[in-house]
């Protein structure tokens, strides 16, 4: 899998389409997980969100989104939607997810963001489980209801386990 980085929502017709596309492939698709619901995130945010958009590629076909962001400071990695949406999860083929997730930390490693908080995983998704493998004992999680909460987890003693 070969992993692209952008640090903005590009306006792009066919990005759109095979975002989308991969969106429809989540366990339960919701509009929150759209390219129009990102871009439209960005558009409403951009003094207090920078876009930090991990896409995964087969070939030249999309097969992973991951729509993260930082703050203006990058200290934390959250989901770009995670104060707009009841859901966010990071958007593959559920078989592929651990894979996906797996080339997204890998690339959160080369950026080096301290802490990373994903809340509001449905707790249907396989990407909790691809969580825990990708960080063995090192993220903790929370469950509410229909969600699965992964709190700040700080990686700073940990990425040197890592490489």
């Amino acid at each position: 899998m070969r992993t692209v980085v952008h640090r903005e929502i590009p306006e792009d017709p066919d990005l759109h389409r095979q975002w989308n596309a991969v969106a429809l492939q989540a366990e339960r698709p919701q509009v929150f997980y759209t390219y129009e619901w990102a871009l439209a995130v960005q558009s409403a945010h951009p003094a207090s969100l920078k876009p930090l958009l991990v896409l995964g590629y087969e070939r030249n076909e999309l097969i992973g989104v991951a729509s993260l962001a930082t703050g203006p400071a990058e200290e934390t990695v959250k989901f770009l939607a995670a104060t707009t949406a009841d859901y966010c999860d990071f958007l593959s083929a559920p078989e592929r997810r651990a894979e996906f997730v797996g080339a997204v930390f890998a690339e959160l490693r080369n950026i080096y963001a301290p802490s990373i908080t994903l809340a509001n995983l449905p707790a249907d998704s396989r990407t909790p489980t691809a969580l825990h493998g990708q960080a063995a004992n090192r993220v903790s999680t929370y469950s509410r209801g229909p969600h699965i909460c992964v709190p700040k987890w700080s990686w700073a003693r940990e990425l040197a386990a890592w490489n």
